[in-house]
């Protein structure tokens, strides 16, 4: 079992009743000693009315977290002792950190393809005049800036007239071309 618990982010002050006797000269050397991993570290203490004081500063980055074999080195009389040889646990600091998630938005899958429409088309003689195609089409001429012929009410087109070589141009059915004004009756 250790002796203490060190917080390895915080200075903290070790204090050990001594008793030393017999010594005709003074103490001259007081050491706390904590062997870490591979080598040990060494802080001076100070002896004042039997009670010895060992300043100890931050040790992150000195000392690792975990169990650590500590002990006092006391020189008196030019002769080396171990009054104390323990283990002290030294806790890692708290850490608290942080990582920004990033937000990818589904972005929805669109799928394009073509679908194929048939067309009715019929073959079209640029020599044919607009009477002639009127007149297969059973067509009614109604005069104005387009023509627009019928077969019946539900069958009506759009068209224009070169007046000079009277050629037709087809344009489309009714329905599908917004008329601007009404045809003259």
């Amino acid at each position: 079992m250790s002796i203490t618990k060190i917080n390895l982010d915080e200075s903290t002050n070790l204090q050990f009743e001594v008793s030393i006797e017999g010594v005709r000269d003074k103490v001259s050397e007081i050491r706390f000693v904590v062997e870490a991993e591979g080598y040990k570290v060494g802080f001076n203490g100070s002896l004042k009315d039997g009670t010895l004081s060992i300043d100890l500063p931050i040790l992150e980055g000195i000392v690792g977290a975990g169990t650590k074999r500590c002990f006092l080195e006391v020189v008196a009389d030019s002769k080396y002792f171990v009054p104390l040889d323990d283990t002290i646990e030294f806790v890692a600091p708290i850490r608290v950190e942080s990582v920004m998630v990033e937000k990818t938005e589904t972005v929805p899958e669109i799928k394009v393809s073509a679908a194929q429409t048939k067309v009715k088309t019929a073959p079209v003689n640029v020599n044919e005049t607009f009477e002639d195609v009127c007149a297969k089409k059973k067509l009614k001429i109604v005069e104005s800036v387009q023509y627009v012929f019928a077969k019946d009410s539900d069958d009506q087109y759009v068209g224009t007239m070169d007046k000079g070589t009277k050629n037709f141009v087809f344009y489309e059915p009714v329905a599908t071309v917004a008329r601007t004004q009404k045809p003259p009756k």
